[in-house]
């Protein structure tokens, strides 16, 4: 995980009990066959609740789609012009 996307991470988990929950479950993506291009696409999803459910799965699951709200967030508050 790279510092921006822990410190993501870090704005939007409510408490340490969330941020722990987001850990063990990104521990049961590691250890099984899923893949993902992009950190907030996993803490994407496990904000809409879809984490566990895709999870439960050991199939070659790639994951995606979760990461675009924080990506237009993030980019409107760290303009690179």
């Amino acid at each position: 995980m790279s510092l921006y996307d822990l410190m993501v991470v870090s704005d939007y988990c409510k408490d340490e009990r969330e941020f722990m929950l987001y850990l063990y479950m990104h521990n049961d993506i590691a250890m099984k066959n899923i893949s993902w291009k992009d950190e907030l696409d996993i803490f994407g999803q496990y904000l809409n609740n879809n984490l566990a459910q895709t999870i439960s799965k050991d199939d070659g699951t790639m994951i995606f789609d979760g990461s675009e709200f924080f990506d237009k967030e993030y980019a409107e508050n760290f303009s690179w012009r």
